[in-house]
């Protein structure tokens, strides 16, 4: 009898263990008529995972995630907005629905880096690093690109931006190969928008781990025509 009460509170326990919380608060969702929120699973296809009533701009979602996985939240069903990395973390999101709302014109980068304050995911800090590092050079190079793109590094002279956006991301990846930030932001900056160099890109992935190879943005990356 005792041996089934341990047994029955150990799989109790492992249930609670399981599920990790994201709590957000998103200002003038309410007043837009806003009443619920999406979750959606990057990795499946965009396939939506569950949905959290809005209450004051309010919302919280109950979930089951171990491994880090990207996902993403959108306003309206089939409305796939920002990014965000869920791992078994509890997460709060703190922002505004102007932060939220994904503008067209610059959908490149809002979905890659919204500016939202997301606390608790150890791999959405990592994301957030060096997205912060190279944001104003993506917006330059994808928005704003000048005659020479000439910016200054510290004390090399002028180089280009996109050669810098390249070096910083070479970097991230060969100090954070284990990480599946890694793996995204290679087929990402390399395979899908060709900012990395393909003997680069080729290089980078043979310093992943081999889990990471095996992820599901390491496999796209060896798979993507």
């Amino acid at each position: 009898m005792r041996l089934l009460f341990f047994t029955i509170l150990l799989l109790i326990l492992n249930v609670c263990q399981a599920q990790n919380r994201i709590i957000g608060t998103i200002s003038g969702l309410s007043q837009a008529g806003v009443n619920k929120i999406f979750i959606y699973h990057v990795e499946q296809g965009g396939a939506l995972v569950d949905s959290a009533l809005v209450v004051n701009d309010r919302f919280k979602f109950e979930l089951g995630i171990k491994p880090a996985k990207l996902y993403s939240l959108g306003f309206r069903e089939k409305n796939i907005g920002m990014i965000l990395w869920l791992d078994n973390s509890n997460i709060k999101i703190a922002s505004t629905i102007s932060q939220m709302i994904i503008d067209t014109k610059r959908i490149k980068l809002q979905r890659l880096f919204s500016g939202v304050s997301v606390t608790g995911s150890i791999t959405q800090d990592l994301h957030n690093r060096l997205l912060k590092r190279i944001y104003p050079l993506l917006e330059e190079h994808y928005y704003n690109r000048p005659t020479g793109e000439a910016v200054f590094a510290e004390g090399k002279g002028p180089i280009t931006n996109k050669a810098k956006i390249t070096e910083e991301i070479r970097k991230f990846i060969e100090d954070n190969g284990n990480s599946p930030v890694s793996s995204f932001l290679l087929f990402h900056f390399g395979k899908y928008d060709g900012i990395l160099p393909n003997s680069l890109s080729d290089d980078l992935y043979n310093k992943l781990t081999e889990d990471n190879k095996n992820s599901y943005f390491g496999k796209l990356y060896k798979s993507w025509q």
